[in-house]
């Protein structure tokens, strides 16, 4: 009998949908018989953004010995193909994007697969409910990301490490999960830390070291307002990433930074100037334009011609509409919107606000990306200049993170340096000689 070539990795990272559904069936059956041990199918629109709806490739069922009908998270090795038999054994890393899969079929490889350490289920547009629960599952790393249908995600008595996932209409459940130390959470709700708080035990939270938050506007609701963010007594490390409109303030978030005594690192991720128009732009300029927030996944980052538009440009749900009369070529899109966003930049004269001194007595790196030279990151520079007794590095970046930039924006694009230049500006004065200041 010939034996088998094992395989570490397969990986199928390209704009597929369900019209392709037999060729992604028979790579599947391939990697299966090869036995392999990290299995990534990456279906995203474009490496970014989530299929149509209804369009997504369905994960083949039949092929693990299930039918639609018949779902178990009890081992049922005795009623598979031998083939599959190694193949559970083998199988460590598990990774889907735009693949759609049900709740039944994920807790069947978590109850099923004896190795699997790492689960990754992004855009699926059929998990509705996930229970992961029992000391007896070995999954260390979990994310669920944008699965619109999603109602409830429980995780109970695990060895759960790092948790990610996105609270919208879900109801999460996170009780008794000793080992957990990372979590990411991406919120819909303005308010995420209302939607959060509620659904994760105390003891949870004290053990986070890594905390990361992706939030629209604001993280802060009746949590900040009433003094209730719980203590997170081993944070070592918080990211937030921000949609950051006009210049509202960012002093909020000292509130979660001061709930953190042991806190090391501070990264904040500003990229919401990025997609859009001051307020003070003159809609009688002879430029028409709107801003749509489309949260159909149909609309993502597609061409879109009608008689109003005849140009949408997408990223990370945020869509520009532009006018008929500004755009002619899809080349000039990134000409336009360097004029349009950075023409008139909301870089206001207000004097900065100061909240009560709160010591912090391990902060040692302050990153900051996104940076616009608002006056509402200023105070923020200024908060931690006044209370990180410790405080030895400030990374300021004029762009957001990569997953948050318009694709293809030049680094010494016009906008970026002039952002540059007001960083420099504001902060070589303000940042004392003996820490580090890096300005990119």
């Amino acid at each position: 009998m010939c034996k088998v070539e094992r395989l570490d990795q397969f990986r199928i990272s390209f704009d597929l949908n369900k019209f392709a559904q037999h060729k992604i069936d028979r790579w599947l059956e391939f990697a299966v018989a090869r036995q392999v041990q990290r299995l990534e199918l990456d279906l995203l629109d474009g490496g970014d953004l989530p299929q149509y709806i209804g369009s997504c490739y369905n994960f083949p069922v039949q092929h693990f010995g299930l039918n639609d009908s018949d779902y178990s998270a009890q081992p049922r090795l005795n009623k598979l193909p031998p083939l599959l038999h190694n193949f559970f054994k083998s199988l460590k890393v598990l990774l889907f994007k735009s693949v759609n899969l049900t709740g039944e079929v994920v807790e069947f490889f978590i109850y099923n697969f004896p190795s699997l350490e790492e689960l990754t289920v992004h855009a699926s547009e059929t998990l509705v409910n996930l229970q992961v629960v029992g000391p007896s599952v070995k999954l260390k790393y979990l994310s669920i990301w944008y699965c619109i249908a999603l109602k409830s995600l429980k995780i109970c008595d695990t060895n759960l490490v790092t948790l990610s996932t996105t609270l919208s209409a879900a109801r999460l459940l996170l009780v008794n999960v000793p080992m957990l130390i990372e979590l990411h959470a991406l919120g819909f709700p303005t308010n995420i830390l209302d939607a959060m708080l509620p659904c994760i035990s105390s003891c949870a939270l004290s053990q986070l070291e890594v905390l990361k938050i992706n939030s629209d506007i604001t993280i802060f609701g009746k949590h900040s307002e009433y003094g209730l963010i719980p203590q997170l007594t081993m944070l070592k490390k918080f990211v937030l990433v921000l949609e950051a409109w006009e210049d509202r303030t960012f002093l909020d978030c000292t509130k979660v930074i001061e709930a953190a005594p042991q806190l090391t690192e501070f990264e904040l991720n500003l990229f919401g100037m990025l997609a859009g128009f001051p307020p003070e732009w003159n809609p009688d300029s002879g430029i028409s334009f709107v801003l749509l927030l489309l949260l159909s996944d149909e609309y993502h980052n597609r061409g879109y011609e009608d008689e109003d538009f005849n140009y949408v440009f997408g990223t990370h749900g945020m869509c520009l509409a532009l006018g008929s009369s500004l755009v002619s070529q899809p080349n000039d899109l990134w000409n336009i919107l360097e004029n349009l966003i950075w023409i008139k930049p909301k870089r206001s004269k207000r004097e900065c606000r100061k909240v009560a001194s709160c010591p912090l007595h391990h902060l040692k790196v302050l990153k900051l990306y996104g940076y616009y030279g608002r006056t509402s990151e200023l105070e923020l520079v200024r908060y931690f200049l006044e209370n990180a007794i410790v405080l030895e590095k400030l990374l300021v970046d004029p762009l957001p993170l990569d997953n948050f930039r318009i694709e293809g924006e030049p680094r010494e694009s016009k906008p970026v340096r002039i952002a540059r230049k007001y960083a420099k500006l504001q902060l070589e004065i303000e940042v004392p000689s003996h820490m580090e200041l890096v300005i990119l």
